[in-house]
């Protein structure tokens, strides 16, 4: 009878460890499952995108970049063909902003310019319009740009533009909208967005 008992418990020790793993085969297969359907593909001209967590990946020549806005999100902003074009025979580009915008805008100021430089083939000289003890930067403003050499101003506003200001190009953003111009920018030189 004790034998009888230890039986049972050794059955039952088996049915709920078969329970359990049949319990965590499903849950990982749905898991698997639940994963795929985050990722979602869309086409915009001839580039495929590829959404993950929000951010939307395509491969720009023979390399995977990530942006966070679809391009026709960025349509409505424009990039005239004459900035484009200054910007795509420029050997070399100066970065510029006002150190003394508010910190928070910094933050995405430098994130972008950074993100810029990476992803712009060109070389890039980062300025300041004045002078600052958190930068160790050259003061580089508008009246330095020329066609030849422009300079992008990182200019703080709420009014979302980028405009073309005698010779400079001012990219008029507030905090995340930074963003907003980086990936437009990205898009239009490497000819995603025509």
């Amino acid at each position: 009878m004790l034998k009888r008992l230890e039986q049972k418990k050794e059955r039952r020790k088996k049915i709920m460890m078969g329970f359990v793993l049949v319990f965590l085969m499903i849950f990982s297969v749905m898991g698997i499952i639940i994963g795929q359907q985050g990722s979602e593909v869309l086409r915009y001209n001839d580039y495929k995108f590829e959404v993950v967590d929000n951010v939307y990946y395509t491969t720009i020549e023979g390399e995977t970049k990530g942006f966070n806005y679809f391009p026709s999100e960025l349509e409505n902003l424009g990039l005239n063909e004459e900035i484009l074009m200054i910007l795509m025979n420029a050997p070399m580009i100066y970065f510029t902003f006002n150190p003394e915008s508010e910190q928070q805008d910094l933050v995405y100021i430098d994130l972008v310019r950074k993100d810029l430089t990476d992803n712009i083939n060109k070389m890039i000289i980062d300025g300041m319009t004045t002078e600052s003890e958190i930068y160790n930067l050259p003061i580089i403003s508008c009246e330095n740009s020329t066609s030849y050499v422009p300079v992008i101003y990182f200019n703080q506003s709420i009014n979302l533009s980028v405009k073309k200001v005698d010779d400079c190009i001012v990219l008029n953003a507030k905090n995340y909208d930074f963003l907003k111009l980086r990936d437009l920018l990205i898009y239009k030189i490497n000819g995603v967005m025509e």
